[in-house]
């Protein structure tokens, strides 16, 4: 599966409080995606932007597929 970069469908808006309840750690994230909007903390290819009041934007993506895809491959592969 080829990559589109682009933010899949499935998308939330939930309290920080609800993250953390569940265990969530905004602490640990594998990169960032900076944007005109604000930033996105991804683990993976989960992300989430904290927004206001409390609240936070929960998105996905394929990004990480591709990534993966090409950690498996073998050197001479690519």
């Amino acid at each position: 599966m080829k990559s589109t970069g682009a933010f899949l469908n499935d998308t939330k808006i939930v309290t920080r409080g609800w993250m953390l309840d569940r265990g969530y750690n905004f602490e640990y994230y594998t990169n960032i995606l900076h944007t005109k909007k604000g930033d996105y903390f991804f683990c993976y290819e989960f992300g989430h932007m904290i927004l206001e009041e409390g609240k936070v934007l929960i998105v996905m993506t394929d990004r990480y597929i591709e990534f993966k895809t090409r950690i498996h491959s073998h050197p001479d592969d690519m």
